[in-house]
């Protein structure tokens, strides 16, 4: 690969990873009980984090880091 040829975030290890876990986390909220608030309100937070991994590597290789 040339030095200045663009490296897609999509194509990294971590990113690939990153999915990986979004996927486990959709299947393990796919197990919370509906009518649990307190789990429900959890199950937010574990989605957007685990999509967060993501979207913060993407953002790191964007700006070169």
């Amino acid at each position: 690969m040339d030095e200045f040829e663009e490296i897609k975030p999509e194509n990294l290890p971590i990113y690939k990873k990153g999915r990986k876990i979004y996927d486990t986390v959709k299947e393990i909220i796919a197990l919370i009980p509906e009518d649990n608030e307190i789990l429900q309100d959890i199950k937010m937070q574990m989605l957007s984090d685990a999509a967060m991994l993501t979207v913060k590597v993407a953002g790191a290789e964007g700006g070169d880091l």
